[in-house]
């Protein structure tokens, strides 16, 4: 059920829907290259993940910083 759910994704987010297979050589071509490019989407958000955490904190660290300052006008949008 996953490797469907994530064949349906694949071919939502990758415009895979455009693509017409006949053979099942070429079929199961398009399916493995699906897996691989959600396999390689979950690569790359891993490897942001400590990047993303280290603006976090730098972020955490400038608010805390401003809160000190003669000038109470400053907000943050999130």
């Amino acid at each position: 059920v996953e490797v469907e759910r994530a064949f349906s994704l694949a071919k939502r987010r990758f415009g895979l829907t455009q693509i017409r297979t006949y053979l099942k050589e070429t079929t199961q071509s398009v399916i493995a290259l699906s897996i691989l490019a959600l396999n390689l989407g979950k690569l790359q958000a891993i490897q942001c993940t400590p990047i993303l955490f280290y603006l976090q904190v730098l972020l955490w660290k400038v608010k805390r910083a401003l809160k000190w300052l003669p000038c109470q006008k400053v907000a943050f949008v999130q």
